[in-house]
């Protein structure tokens, strides 16, 4: 965060504070890093969401490819374990 960042004030209830507080000393963090952290996971960006469903079509294309002979063909061809991933993001983005 920077000094940039934007900053308001908000009325919470004394024991909503508290479990805050708690759960920031839980996690080792502050109290204002607590509530960016659950503010984050509360409303994720667009784009984060756009790189796990990447990510998630990638892993479902990289077991496609180790869950059938391609991967025995693909290690007799002379594919490294890179090569497979790599085919692996390439079907993922074209489907």
């Amino acid at each position: 965060m920077t000094r940039a960042d934007a900053q308001f004030k908000i009325r919470i209830p004394a024991d909503l504070r508290d479990r805050v507080g708690a759960a920031a000393a839980e996690n080792d963090r502050s109290v204002n890093r607590e509530i960016i952290h659950t503010l984050e996971a509360a409303y994720p960006s667009p784009k984060s969401d756009d790189v796990k469903a990447f990510m998630l079509e990638a892993l479902k294309a990289v077991a496609d490819l180790c869950s059938d002979d391609s991967e025995r063909s693909m290690e007799a061809d002379g594919w490294t374990a890179l090569d497979m991933v790599n085919e692996a993001i390439s079907r993922a983005t074209q489907s």
